[in-house]
Parts: C-alpha cells; sequence; structure tokens
C-alpha cells in the first residue's frame, strides 16, 4: 500500500510542476535590454525574481567605455499580469536622476519605456539566452 501511495504522490506531483510553472507571470525571468537615449543607445540585463508573493527587479548596465558605473536604488515594483513597473534612482555625477520604468512582455519579447524629467525613453528586449 506504501508502495501506491508514494506513486500516486509522484504522478501528482510531476503533473502539478508544469501548472505552477505556467502560474508565475510572464514577466519574472531575465531580459536583455537595449534603452534609446539621446546619448546613445544602452544595454542591460534586467532580472525580475519573485519570491513570497513579492517581487523585486535587479538592473546590470553594459556601459560604454568610459563611462563611470552608477549606483542605483530600485523600489515599488509591482507585477500585474505580464506587466512590471517600478522606480529607480540613479546616482549620477550630476546628481540623482529619478526613472520610472514600465515593461510588458509577450512571450520572449518585452518592450517599455523608462520615464525621466528629460521625457520617455523606449526600451525594448528579449528573454535573456533566447
Amino acid at each position: 500500500m506504501k508502495l501506491t501511495a508514494r506513486i500516486a504522490a509522484a504522478i501528482a506531483l510531476a503533473f502539478s510542476a508544469p501548472a505552477m510553472a505556467q502560474d508565475a507571470p510572464a514577466v519574472v525571468g531575465a531580459w536583455e535590454t537595449t534603452m534609446e537615449t539621446p546619448m546613445g543607445n544602452f544595454s542591460a540585463t534586467m532580472t525580475v525574481s519573485e519570491a513570497g508573493g513579492a517581487y523585486a527587479v535587479e538592473m546590470a548596465e553594459q556601459l560604454p567605455e568610459g563611462m563611470p558605473p552608477m549606483e542605483s536604488a530600485i523600489s515599488n515594483v509591482a507585477v500585474e499580469g505580464s506587466t512590471v513597473s517600478f522606480d529607480r534612482t540613479l546616482t549620477t555625477p550630476q546628481g540623482p536622476m529619478e526613472l520610472k520604468y514600465s515593461f510588458t512582455a509577450n512571450g520572449d519579447a518585452i518592450t517599455g519605456e523608462a520615464n525621466s524629467a528629460f521625457g520617455a525613453m523606449a526600451i525594448t528586449g528579449s528573454r535573456a539566452g533566447e
């Protein structure tokens, strides 16, 4: 009887794992992005993660040669369906820069924009590894 219970549990787990994976919002994962700015295009890897119902975003820029790295803080992360939004404060040599990001995932593609005092900047990307 115990063997039957173990087999039933294994089958139930096998069928529930794909269902759990499908429940993850479309934006969760790593994305290779490009932001179009007046100073040229900037690339970054954006990673959206979820733990215990709370979401977090990490940004890792690939800065042009000679540009110093900038510290940043991300807050107010919200995920609704296939959309993620968050605020980001960059510490620049000219002072802090406030950005408001919004992205929508569609399969392995993502589009969005970052809004700042200088206006909106378009961002496109694809799922990392795709």
